[in-house]
């Protein structure tokens, strides 16, 4: 099968791209052939999808989404696309739609493609699928992913340290307590490493990393690797958080993806080197016994071929060429607005980077 995977921007380790990178790895490990397109493209994530061998493309005009068989987007790129008979027209394209922020103002529900051409709109939590529901998302549609983890972080067990040596902070966004806890915590002996913009390490996470830490801290997408791998994690970062994943707090946690968002408590550097201290017995002994009832629908792969499976069930595109043709003007409209926030998004990033080059430029 061909797949088509389309975002707003793909260049950095962060949560919509790494979305975008491991759903398009997964379907080309089941066989397809897979192209992700984005107003902007750039490395690292770009080196990243290619030596996966998955292609990648500036969203524009000239992709016909009639031509794959699958095609998955976010950000409001599906307007960017063509929809018009061809010669590598498929009998039926499955259209998904994702939707992973409640804040970012391209990740709002679409106008005018998206009712007309969603097959099924896919959240990764129930705090998002209930915001977007209630503003207007069929709910018939509605599907949760709930950020799943690629196979390679799943484990049966790991060892575990009686006490923590090791400490793994994830961030592109560090809060001020979080930096004063690694200050403290190097003080006791502790080795802390922050992989993150502005941290010791810039990079993929990978189960390696977390084979080598007795405890993560960080929020969103990492839960799921951590729970994947039985590896204790502790929810905090800019929003705050709960602390370690328990039996009390797990499904509150879960339900706002990890983020913190559940409770929104800010503690103290000094409160969370207590917590990290006393909790960690009981958090080696919940992730120890997380048993898959309770954590298999964060596994990607069965989640990736049952999508694969349900592609010819989608109205044909003939079929959508029909319907498309009574909406034309409307969604030429859209695509006007789409290729406005494209440009828009282009300039800003081009002259972000300009920056960023002379201020490194000026740091040697």
């Amino acid at each position: 099968m061909r797949i088509l995977i389309g975002t707003n921007h793909f260049q950095e380790y962060a949560g919509s791209e790494l979305v975008v990178l491991e759903m398009a790895e997964c379907f080309f490990q089941e066989g397809c052939s897979v192209t992700i397109c984005a107003n902007f493209v750039a490395d690292p994530m770009k080196k990243a999808a290619e030596s996966s061998g998955i292609s990648t493309l500036i969203a524009s005009e000239d992709i016909n989404a009639f031509d794959f068989d699958l095609v998955l987007t976010i950000n409001q790129i599906a307007p960017l696309f063509t929809y018009k008979e061809s010669k590598e027209m498929r009998e039926h394209t499955r259209f998904i739609f994702l939707h992973v922020d409640i804040n970012f103002c391209l990740s709002q529900l679409g106008l005018i493609h998206e009712p007309i051409l969603a097959d099924e709109v896919w959240f990764n939590s129930e705090e998002m699928k209930d915001h977007f529901v209630a503003k207007g998302s069929p709910i018939e549609k509605s599907y949760i992913f709930y950020n799943a983890a690629p196979s390679r972080f799943w484990l049966e067990k790991r060892p575990y340290n009686s006490k923590i040596s090791n400490i793994l902070m994830i961030s592109n966004h560090l809060p001020e307590e979080l930096k004063e806890l690694k200050v403290l915590l190097k003080k006791k002996g502790i080795s802390v490493k922050h992989i993150g913009q502005n941290g010791d390490e810039y990079g993929r996470i990978g189960p390696k990393i977390l084979n080598n830490s007795d405890v993560v801290i960080s929020i969103g997408k990492t839960a799921q690797y951590c729970v994947a791998h039985k590896t204790p994690f502790f929810v905090y970062d800019h929003f705050g958080g709960p602390g370690y994943l328990t039996p009390d707090n797990f499904e509150r946690a879960s339900r706002f993806n990890f983020s913190g968002r559940c409770c929104e408590t800010k503690k103290s550097a000094e409160q969370l080197v207590d917590e990290l201290d006393t909790g960690y017995c009981n958090a080696v002994k919940f992730f120890s016994n997380l048993e898959n009832e309770k954590i298999g629908k964060f596994r990607l792969r069965p989640q990736i071929i049952s999508l694969l499976s349900r592609v010819s069930e989608s109205q044909t595109n003939s079929e959508r060429l029909s319907l498309i043709e009574n909406y034309r003007q409307e969604m030429e409209k859209e695509q006007a607005l789409a290729r406005g926030a494209a440009m828009f998004y282009r300039m800003w990033r081009g002259a972000h980077l300009t920056v960023e080059h002379y201020r490194s430029k000026e740091k040697s």
